[in-house]
């Protein structure tokens, strides 16, 4: 019973308050001395653009544009990466059957 008075008492406090918030002013006109709040129109500057707009260079895609740069192709690097891990690989199994012989 207990909770349901209380309840009843929040709901009406929370009802209360939302009503108050809701009052902008005695005949509702909005004026500017009522709310404070909110910003002001906004104007147009009154001083042009500093440059005129960019002209789009709209061209066709150029032939180099989908090449990598020089230097950048990675074949050679990978290709002296498996050889030296060829190599690895081979010193490796060449100790590993001089172990089984011993």
């Amino acid at each position: 019973m207990d909770t349901c008075i209380a309840t009843k008492v929040a709901l009406a406090s929370v009802m209360l308050a939302l009503g108050a918030c809701g009052q902008i002013g005695g005949a509702g006109t909005g004026s500017t001395a009522v709310n404070p709040g909110y910003p002001a129109a906004l104007s147009e500057p009154r001083t042009s653009l500093s440059a005129p707009a960019a002209h789009h260079d709209y061209g066709p895609i150029p032939s180099w544009r989908n090449h990598p740069a020089p230097g950048t192709d990675a074949a050679p690097a990978l290709a002296a990466d498996a050889d030296a891990a060829a190599a690895r690989t081979a010193a490796a199994h060449a100790a590993h059957r001089g172990r089984r012989a011993a």
